[in-house]
């Protein structure tokens, strides 16, 4: 082989045996490329699942009556020991929300009411939307007068294919200790093939106040 022969052959073949962080340049694109098709996967599984939830379960029922519940979980601290603490879920209150399908739907005698396991130092109350003397088109969420006794339950009603007649209820949280209070508010699934029909803060999970 000549000279010129076995330079060229040096120069077509570096390009062999390069890496990146160590690895081969072809198995860093291929992890790119698995990494993208995961996100992908997940995040469409995601989007559906909120699609399914905010506009699947509320607009595309068929008449009956269709049930979550709010729940309430004051949090308590726990002292581990060794200066360590963590939180546990304490008394709870749980507030029945029915979404009433179909003309002549109407809510069981005996459904049941708003409930509390234990004393809770929060006060749940439901808020009363007023119209807004400044603008007709809105509403002001106001607390009820002393000695108005009020349903905590959430009622909304409406046709299938249409929009519920209330499509938003407020509730105002009242701590009635000096100490700062952790509340777990959200709809729980007892499984995945629970649907839910309501969301709070337009969020299908929970939040922590």
């Amino acid at each position: 082989m000549s000279q010129l022969d076995s330079r060229e052959l040096g120069q077509a073949t570096s390009g062999v045996g390069k890496t990146f962080l160590g690895h081969p340049v072809g198995l860093f694109l291929l992890f790119l490329v698995e990494m993208w098709e995961r996100f992908s996967y997940y995040g469409m599984r995601a989007i559906l699942m909120l699609y399914m939830i905010s506009v699947l379960a509320v607009h595309q029922l068929t008449p009956g009556v269709y049930t979550n519940t709010l729940e309430l979980q004051q949090m308590v601290t726990v002292d581990d020991g060794n200066g360590k603490t963590h939180d546990e879920v304490g008394p709870v209150q749980r507030i029945p929300l029915y979404a009433l399908v179909g003309a002549g739907t109407t809510l069981p005698a005996d459904a049941p009411a708003a409930t509390t396991s234990g004393a809770m130092d929060i006060t749940a109350q439901r808020l009363v939307a007023k119209p807004d003397p400044a603008n007709a088109d809105k509403s002001v969420w106001t607390l009820p007068g002393d000695g108005t006794p009020t349903d905590l339950r959430v009622i909304v009603t409406g046709e299938p294919g249409t929009k519920f007649n209330n499509t938003e209820s407020r509730f105002a949280l009242r701590n009635t200790t000096d100490k700062t209070i952790k509340v777990r508010v959200g709809i729980p699934r007892q499984d995945s093939n629970q649907r839910t029909y309501f969301t709070v803060n337009r969020n299908p999970s929970q939040f922590v106040a």
